[in-house]
């Protein structure tokens, strides 16, 4: 990550918005949505039963969910570094670690294994969610944000002093 003290703040946030803009989630989607028949052609020949395919396919589909929350955080902590706020990641690690226990016991009493797998995606969600509002917190405290989330403004069809 730049050097966010000389103004870089607003380069690295308006560079991650582009970049958001353009992700595209139609694999991790594939993934989520042919995870059944995936499963099924890679793993079931024998020893591997269709109830062993559904569970597993069920485990795969709840961790695909993650996928994208995963990466938009990894990119946040990284950012939060840089502006060297390391303590926010000791406060968010902590509430995913109290969720973590939580979501993974009320869960897996309803749906087994595949419980714990969506408990990890809701966790990876929240902590995405926590990042975030840190991150945008904190760059609006600094005043780095001010005219960077809205549009430039558009030019003038009439020059002025004519």
């Amino acid at each position: 990550m730049p050097n966010l003290a000389g103004g870089g703040a607003e380069r690295v946030v308006v560079t991650l918005l582009r970049h958001l803009g353009r992700s595209r989630f139609e694999p991790h989607l594939a993934l989520v949505v042919f995870s059944h028949p995936l499963i099924r052609i890679l793993f079931q020949r024998g020893a591997f039963t269709a109830a062993d395919t559904g569970v597993v396919s069920r485990v795969q589909a709840f961790l695909s969910l993650q996928i994208p929350f995963y990466f938009l955080t990894i990119l946040g902590v990284r950012l939060i570094s840089a502006l060297k706020r390391n303590w926010v990641l000791m406060v968010v690690s902590g509430v995913n670690m109290v969720l973590n226990i939580v979501f993974n016991l009320i869960l897996m009493r309803y749906m087994g294994v595949a419980g714990i797998a969506l408990s990890t995606s809701f966790v990876y969600l929240v902590a995405c969610t926590l990042v975030y509002a840190s991150i945008a917190r904190s760059l609006w405290r600094r005043g780095r944000l001010e005219g960077v989330l809205e549009p430039p403004p558009t030019p003038s069809l009439t020059k002025e002093g004519s």
